[in-house]
């Protein structure tokens, strides 16, 4: 019974009067005509994939290029289908938004199980380890929730923010996006010995998740046979955790389905298994079920 660790959900673009997209949130302006993110990432869409996959859960991650800060529509999701899904918010780092206690609402009253930072949404000059990040994340840790860092352009950059936040709250635990968004091209780099070092903090988690960002190469994905295996030897399979990043998945040439069968064909390619049962169990579902206890029914 496979969870989903990382998918996005947006409304369709005739619901935008009801749940607004980002331009809309950012305009002044009385009317302005909604920016749809392009491709289609309603939830009646993703429920018809997971079917299909035989994935009976997910956690759905705010998706800041849609909605930005307005998590109305994530939590019309939520709502709809308990105990199939659970909300990531997106930490809201303006000043002067009350982002501390919008984080409170969301997950006391709302469902949110996580957290994301996503360091580009901090104002110019300021890093997550300012006063109001240090805040949020440590009450991220007090109400049980995760923290994940989607550190698009590059882990190293962002480590100095991330280690000043694990030491300040070092019970909060910490999800790293996206293999960190490590390039699989080069296991040597910078940002891979950042993400390595990781490991030695336990409260670190990480994603395998959206390979289309990362890999060199198509479906498959063959090149990132050897950074699971690196991440699952250093964390241990029960820190590790499956995640399509759909619906961008759709638009790469790989599908949700096939989201899925990485691991499987990259094995019948050269015949050797990846991953033992017990540690693919542990990446597809345990892991995440022992990180958010009790998000899922199903």
């Amino acid at each position: 019974m496979p969870i989903d660790s990382h998918l996005h959900v947006w409304a369709r673009p005739d619901q935008a009067s009801q749940y607004p997209f980002k331009n809309q949130l950012l305009s002044e302006a009385a009317e302005v005509m909604p920016e749809h993110p392009g491709i289609a990432g309603d939830v009646d869409w993703l429920l018809q994939e997971m079917q299909e996959a035989g994935v009976t859960g997910a956690m759905i991650v705010q998706p800041s290029d849609a909605h930005l800060f307005d998590h109305s529509y994530v939590t019309s999701v939520i709502r709809a289908h308990p105990g199939h899904f659970v909300g990531c918010l997106l930490a809201d780092p303006r000043p002067h938004h009350k982002g501390l206690q919008e984080l409170e609402r969301l997950i006391t009253t709302e469902g949110y199980r996580a957290v994301r930072f996503h360091p580009y949404r901090w104002p110019e000059g300021e890093t997550m380890a300012n006063e109001l990040g240090r805040a949020m994340y440590k009450r991220a840790g007090e109400l049980g929730a995760p923290v994940g860092f989607m550190c698009f352009h590059g882990l190293s950059a962002q480590m100095p923010a991330i280690e000043a936040l694990m030491a300040h709250s070092p019970k909060t635990r910490v999800i790293m996006d996206h293999f960190g968004f490590c390039s699989m091209d080069d296991l040597g780099s910078e940002n891979w010995k950042a993400l390595s070092r990781l490991a030695s903090h336990p409260q670190v988690h990480i994603k395998l998740s959206a390979f289309f960002r990362v890999s060199r190469q198509p479906w498959p994905y063959m090149d990132a046979r050897p950074a699971i295996r690196r991440l699952v030897d250093a964390f241990g399979a029960e820190r590790c955790m499956w995640g399509t990043d759909f619906p961008f998945v759709n638009s790469d040439g790989c599908g949700y389905s096939k989201a899925w069968d990485i691991i499987g064909e990259g094995d019948k390619v050269d015949g050797h298994p990846l991953l033992s049962p017990a540690e693919e169990e542990w990446i597809t579902s345990k892991t995440v079920k022992t990180l958010l206890p009790g998000a899922w029914s199903v």
